[in-house]
C-alpha cells in the first residue's frame, strides 16, 4: 500500500515522522514558526474557516504528541498550549490586529465608506447559513470572526461582546488594541469552555 502512494504523500509522511522525532522543544519551534507560517499564510487577508482551523489545530496538536487517539482537542490544546500558541487564538487576534490598523490608516476620509461598507455586509452575513462561503476581504473576515464568537457588530464603531458588554471602537485610542485583546481572549475562553462541555456525550469535562 506504502508504495502505491503518490510521491508527494511519501515526502510528506517522511517529513512528518523526522518532527515527530524531534525533542519536545524544538517540534514546537518548528510547528509555530515554521509550518505554521506556510499553512496560516494570508489568513489575515482572507480569512480562515472554522473546520481549516480545527484541522490545523489538530495537525499541531498531534505532531507535538499532545492528544493520542480519539482524545479531545480543546482539552489537550487548553493544558498544553498557551493561548498565542494555539491557532484557535492567535488566528483570531491576528485577525482583529489587521483590521483595527486598516481602519486607523483609513483616516477621516474613508470613515463613511467603511461604514456602509461594514453595515451592508454584517446584514449580508446574517442572512446566509454558511456564512464563510461568501467571505471575501479583511472586512467581512472579521466581521465572520466577530459573529464565530458570539460578538454583535451591527456598525463599525459599536460591538457587543457575548456577554452584553459595548465596546466603543475608536481606531484613534492608543489602548483600543490591549482592551480589545483581552476582551476578545476572554470571550474565545468562554467558547471554548461550551464546546468542552458539549463533548463526551454533553458530560464535557466531567467524565
Amino acid at each position: 500500500l506504502h508504495d502505491a502512494l503518490p510521491i508527494w504523500l511519501k515526502k510528506g509522511r517522511e517529513r512528518l515522522r523526522k518532527v515527530r522525532q524531534l525533542p519536545a522543544g524544538k517540534r514546537r519551534k518548528f510547528v509555530n514558526m515554521s509550518a505554521g507560517s506556510v499553512a496560516l499564510w494570508g489568513h489575515m487577508a482572507l480569512g480562515f474557516p472554522p473546520h481549516k482551523l480545527r484541522a490545523w489545530r489538530l495537525n499541531v496538536a498531534r505532531t507535538n504528541k499532545w492528544i493520542k487517539g480519539r482524545g479531545s482537542l480543546e482539552v489537550a490544546m487548553q493544558i498544553n498550549a498557551i493561548p498565542l500558541d494555539d491557532p484557535y487564538f492567535r488566528v483570531r487576534l491576528e485577525r482583529l490586529k489587521l483590521w483595527l490598523e486598516l481602519v486607523r490608516r483609513c483616516g477621516v476620509l474613508a470613515s463613511s465608506a467603511l461604514v456602509k461598507a461594514w453595515e451592508q455586509s454584517w446584514t449580508e452575513l446574517l442572512g446566509v447559513s454558511h456564512r464563510w462561503k461568501i467571505v471575501k476581504g479583511p472586512l467581512a473576515a472579521t466581521q465572520a470572526v466577530l459573529m464565530d464568537v458570539g460578538w454583535t457588530a451591527c456598525q463599525l464603531d459599536s460591538w457587543m461582546d457575548d456577554l452584553g458588554f459595548a465596546w466603543h471602537i475608536d481606531a484613534s485610542d492608543p489602548c483600543l488594541l490591549a482592551r480589545i485583546e483581552l476582551g476578545f481572549i476572554a470571550s474565545l475562553k468562554r467558547r471554548q469552555c461550551v464546546l468542552m462541555s458539549q463533548q463526551f456525550f454533553g458530560q464535557g469535562l466531567e467524565s
